[in-house]
């Protein structure tokens, strides 16, 4: 039924089909499988009319509502393929036959990311822009409408490449962001503010004989004294990276975890992404980074430590190459955040975090098509992880 929609037949709406995929998933298979049979035995082709032919991307945990697939047709237009979750990507690989069933499964769970490569899932191997121009070429499709669900980070960050990619080949393209609906309120949750402003209240405890707010006073330290101390180390530190290259060192670019003790070691200057976003947003610097970001595609709901780190990278990136996209003013701070060297090589020590990979990913390709090495910490043992890179490798 989904090849023959994409050949020309337009006989099941998308709010049809998705009827037909959601249901699969919660009938009985063999009476779904009778009932879906009679269906196609039963249907006519009905060839395409003049309306504008679109494909619908994204959505990649729940299914857009009904009334908004059927808002797109109502506006002159016939949805002509798909790479929704409850749509062509559900139903995009099949479970193979005459195997162990776990096995099976095991398969078809990874290969549906080859079949139809998805952001939330790190397969750094499948192109999820090249399958989309594909598809688009494949159905006649005149445009694109991509579906995000809101706070669908992986989306987020996926969602630049993908624009770029469609303005390049000049498919008009439009986003629509969406609500998360049918999840249930928690019914735990006045326990869960009771529990909260619990945690608030100070304690009061105390040795025994003591007065609590004895503690403060019996504090002799200089605290003035080491936060100033301590913001002189901090300076140090970020002036020693903007100037790496001058003294011809290497540099490299991490997120999450701690591991900055191993590149320290090893001689190499390190820049922490988190850490760096957050200085620039006590600084109240951060405003060119978000705008950069914002104008390579990065929405304002991305996380903002994601967001400026990107960012960053987008201005680095500008900075060396001398080309500009269109922020203005506020030269000191656009030149503060764009102060970062080029890495020699990422980490990326989100270990099981998918979303973090992602971000790592994002930033490779924030920095160009030549991306540097890189690694992911920690690595399971006995993994190896394909790279984006040229040269990659799991540390």
């Amino acid at each position: 039924m989904f090849e023959a929609r994409r050949s020309g037949d337009a006989g099941f709406s998308s709010s049809d089909l998705q009827i037909l995929v959601k249901s699969s998933m919660v009938m009985d298979k063999a009476e779904h499988t009778a009932l879906l049979r009679r269906i196609v035995s039963e249907a006519s082709a009905t060839p395409r009319d003049d309306r504008v032919r679109l494909h619908l991307s994204g959505h990649f945990c729940h299914a857009p509502r009904p009334e908004l697939l059927q808002a797109i047709e109502d506006c002159g237009a016939v949805v002509v393929d798909d790479d929704l979750y409850h749509g062509t990507r559900y139903i995009s690989t099949d479970v193979a036959e005459g195997i162990d069933p776990v096995a099976a499964l095991a398969d078809w769970y990874l290969q549906r990311d080859v079949n139809v490569p998805c952001p939330t899932r790190v397969k750094h191997g499948a192109d999820w822009e090249d399958h989309l121009l594909q598809s688009v070429e494949a159905s006649g499709a005149q445009g694109v409408i991509v579906l995000m669900a809101k706070f669908c980070e992986p989306h987020m960050l996926y969602y630049p490449e993908l624009r770029r990619r469609l303005t390049e080949r000049g498919v008009p393209h439009l986003l629509i962001e969406t609500e998360h609906e049918g999840i249930p309120s928690s019914r735990s949750a006045p326990a869960s503010r009771r529990s909260s402003n619990a945690s608030a209240v100070p304690s009061s405890s105390a040795p025994e004989g003591r007065d609590p707010m004895s503690t403060a006073v019996m504090d002799s330290s200089n605290r003035l004294g080491i936060t100033k101390a301590g913001g002189r180390m901090v300076a140090d530190y970020w002036d020693g990276v903007f100037t790496a290259r001058e003294r011809g060192e290497q540099v490299v670019w991490y997120n999450g975890s701690a591991v900055n003790p191993i590149f320290q070691a090893a001689g190499l200057v390190w820049c922490h992404g988190e850490a760096f976003s957050a200085r620039l947003a006590a600084q109240h610097l951060e405003g060119p980074a978000q705008l950069a970001g914002q104008e390579y595609g990065y929405i304002g709901e991305l996380c903002s430590y994601a967001r400026t780190h990107l960012g960053c990278a987008v201005l680095t990136r500008q900075s060396r190459n001398e080309d500009h996209i269109g922020v203005v003013g506020l030269v000191d701070q656009q030149e503060l955040a764009s102060r970062l060297p080029m890495p020699d090589f990422f980490v990326n020590a989100y270990a099981g975090c998918s979303t973090g990979q992602q971000w790592d990913t994002s930033r490779c390709r924030s920095c160009g098509a030549t991306s540097p090495t890189r690694a992911t910490w920690p690595a399971r043992s006995g993994s190896r992880r394909r790279g984006t890179s040229p040269t990659s490798c799991t540390s």
